[in-house]
């Protein structure tokens, strides 16, 4: 199940860039759920790859989230397993006139009892991306990301 939404932030595309890169520093600040994000050690050369913590339906799940793509300032892109919703993602930043455009795709692959609820899913989960995006954008927005990470 793909699922797509995009919001234009008023921010440089390095500082939406650094918001979403970094999950270990930002995620918990504008996704709904999120408890907690660790990196996780590993060789220099293989990707980064973080284990996080949230909240789903009621019970902490945990998933296991590698970077499969990063090109400064204008694509970022993932992949989680774990709990009962395992995801592709991809970021793409892009300049624009008012700022950045930020685009958010996710391919969900529900397993097990999630399976039974993709018909809802695909109800709510844009709903749940956009409010997402429109955390990010708030965050972003007021808060000085770049200056942060000097």
């Amino acid at each position: 199940m793909k699922i797509q939404a995009t919001i234009v932030v008023s921010k440089s595309a390095e500082e939406v860039f650094e918001a979403v890169t970094r999950p270990d520093m930002y995620l918990r600040r504008w996704s709904r759920g999120i408890l907690s994000v660790s990196r996780l050690a590993g060789q220099p050369t293989a990707p980064c790859t973080y284990q996080i913590i949230g909240r789903d339906i009621g019970k902490k799940v945990e998933w296991t989230y590698e970077v499969t793509d990063c090109l400064p300032y204008s694509r970022f892109a993932g992949r989680a397993r774990g709990g009962s919703m395992a995801f592709i993602e991809t970021f793409e930043i892009v300049p624009s006139p008012d700022g950045t455009t930020l685009r958010h795709i996710q391919e969900l692959k529900p397993a097990g009892a999630s399976r039974l609820l993709s018909p809802l899913m695909r109800f709510v989960w844009p709903h749940v991306m956009e409010d997402n995006l429109n955390r990010l954008k708030a965050f972003v927005e007021k808060t000085p990301i770049l200056a942060s990470v000097a």
